[in-house]
């Protein structure tokens, strides 16, 4: 054997997977203290962004430096399978047998529903990595 091993993670090769490029996560849409909120108004000369809270159905105002500090990006259901190296197909699954959360959805109450777009927070995605490292089938 070479003492270089070519292990492999679901269906990519681990120096693939390390290598492949960094998922950005959403641009529009982000979570700020555990909701799922979207940019409504900037002012930056007073230092004020209003954000619409799209689980409360509310506009709310704060600080850019308080928005940009406590901040999380959001991935939907694909961007998080892609992130923790499975099939999206795989996630409902995984849901529905209670082995992760669900993510919040972007309608009012963070309810998620068909062709309603859903998303997991940073802090959510690093959990659900840290389950399934755990999880496996089988004995």
């Amino acid at each position: 054997m070479s003492a270089k091993m070519n292990r492999r993670r679901g269906s990519i090769a681990e120096e693939q997977y390390n290598s492949s490029d960094i998922i950005p996560g959403n641009k529009k849409v982000w979570f700020l203290n555990g909701d799922l909120v979207r940019v409504h108004h900037l002012n930056k000369s007073n230092g004020i962004m209003s954000v619409y809270n799209i689980v409360k159905d509310q506009i709310e105002s704060c600080l850019i430096t308080d928005f940009k500090k406590n901040r999380e990006r959001a991935y939907t259901v694909g961007q998080t399978a892609d992130l923790v190296n499975r099939h999206k197909k795989y996630m409902p699954s995984l849901m529905k047998r209670g082995i992760i959360p669900f993510p919040t959805g972007s309608q009012k109450g963070g309810a998620t529903g068909w062709q309603v777009r859903s998303y997991y927070s940073e802090s959510q995605v690093r959990e659900i990595r840290d389950i399934l490292a755990s999880y496996h089938i089988g004995q």
